[in-house]
């Protein structure tokens, strides 16, 4: 239940109210009331329009009533799908819009109208300018920087050139390349500058390759003059050397190349032709110090002046022929082995064969086999004369020529137990060019060799 504080509080706040609504002690005036009135007639004609548009269908239905019964009326022959049309056209361009007629009032209410569209619009031109301004500024900024780089690499370039003893054919063109390098600057030409920067790196590279190659074929003559037997050579080659120093004048780094490579090549067949000469002559020293050698001085002689001549005139095929020569006469002198006739029971020591002699004439020959075997008992290939084929031939089994009565007692020999006795042929003894025949003939004496051939 309230309390009495608190009816007694609702029944002061009732008292202090009139029976129109206001405060106790307030009235309204008629001006007041007047006011009031048109706001509240006006709501209500608002209202009553909202109403009458929200409920066109309805006045559309009257209003064909009504103008149907206007026909009948005045006897007009109109349909009702015409009056339909009719009113349907009417609504239709009710509300059509017509454009105000053009002027500065106009025009300033389609700014008002627009006003937010472009305020955009200008926002976005001037983010465009500012942007613009900006790049340009950057850009700007960046060629500046591009430009004095490349102006740097040209003249740190120039002076990298200049520092070089043997540059100074190069000053005046360096001095052009400069000066167009600061114009260029000054232009802010960066296609320019790059193309000249191109230009210096090419020239600094070629010039350094040309003189690396003009010091290498410097090299190459010092290198070639060192051979005794270059003196006839001295000629051509300065020659060489001052096309070379003509080319790197002029930067010719072909044909810089191309007197290295003929240079190198001659160098080449220099130190080749030396090589064999110097294992000819050391060939002949060895062969020498045999004293069954004394005989063969001239001839040895005679081979090494071929050998001077071929290294003069660097014809390597024969020097390497006079070398193949006098090593096979040197491994002759110092080779030692014995010739023994096959014994053994399964294998043949002796055959008659025909064989062309040196006449051409057709004739049965008699040959003991034999191979060749050194201290050691191992077999090893010494130098025959095929007497069929005329060729020098290194083997370790082959025939030899015997006379008939040798040839019969040695088949007897083994006929007899199958073991042939009689087994060596000869010895080939260091120091001795030649076969020491030690088969014994009919008279005792040892036989006279004669020809070999080496198949049977």
């Amino acid at each position: 239940m309230p309390s009495a504080s608190q009816t007694a509080q609702d029944s002061a706040a009732a008292s202090s109210v009139t029976g129109d609504g206001l405060p106790a002690g307030q009235k309204l005036t008629l001006e007041e009331m007047t006011r009031i009135m048109d706001v509240a007639a006006t709501l209500r004609k608002e209202r009553a329009l909202v109403d009458q548009q929200l409920n066109i269908d309805q006045i559309k239905a009257k209003l064909r009533e009504r103008l149907l019964e206007a026909a009948k009326v005045s006897g007009d022959p109109v349909t009702a799908a015409e009056i339909d049309a009719a009113i349907a056209s009417y609504y239709d361009q009710l509300h059509e819009f017509r454009e105000p007629p053009a002027g500065f009032q106009t025009f300033l209410a389609h700014l008002w109208c627009l006003r937010r569209s472009l305020f955009k619009w200008v926002l976005g031109l001037v983010g465009v300018g500012a942007a613009i301004v900006a790049f340009g500024m950057v850009r700007h900024s960046q060629t500046t920087s591009q430009v004095n780089n490349l102006y740097d690499q040209v003249a740190a370039a120039e002076k990298s050139l200049l520092a070089r003893d043997d540059a100074g054919s190069l000053k005046g063109e360096l001095a052009s390349k400069l000066a167009a390098a600061r114009e260029a600057v000054e232009a802010r030409d960066v296609a320019a500058l790059e193309r000249i920067n191109f230009e210096l790196v090419t020239l600094q590279s070629q010039f350094l390759r040309a003189n690396s190659l003009y010091e290498q074929a410097v090299a190459a003559e010092k290198s070639i003059l060192a051979w005794e037997s270059a003196a006839s050579l001295k000629a051509e080659i300065e020659s060489k050397l001052t096309a070379a120093r003509e080319a790197v004048d002029n930067r010719d780094v072909a044909a810089l190349e191309q007197i290295n490579s003929e240079l190198a090549m001659l160098r080449g067949q220099l130190q080749q032709a030396n090589s064999l000469y110097e294992q000819a002559v050391a060939a002949e020293k060895s062969i020498l110090t045999w004293d069954a050698a004394a005989a063969l001085s001239a001839e040895l002689k005679s081979k090494l002046a071929a050998a001077r001549e071929a290294m003069a005139a660097r014809d390597i095929a024969t020097l390497e022929r006079i070398k193949s020569e006098l090593a096979t006469l040197q491994s002759e002198f110092a080779s030692q082995y014995s010739v023994t006739i096959f014994s053994s029971p399964n294998e043949r020591s002796a055959t008659e064969r025909l064989w062309t002699d040196e006449n051409g004439t057709r004739t049965s020959g008699f040959f003991v086999l034999v191979n060749a075997r050194d201290d050691e008992g191992q077999t090893v290939e010494v130098p025959i004369h095929n007497r069929e084929t005329d060729r020098a031939l290194r083997v370790s089994r082959w025939g030899e020529q015997v006379p008939e009565a040798v040839f019969e007692r040695l088949a007897a020999d083994k006929k007899a137990d199958g073991v042939l006795d009689e087994r060596e042929f000869g010895v080939k003894r260091q120091g001795k060019r030649e076969l020491e025949v030690t088969l014994k003939g009919e008279d005792g004496q040892p036989i006279t060799r004669g020809g070999q051939i080496t198949s049977w």
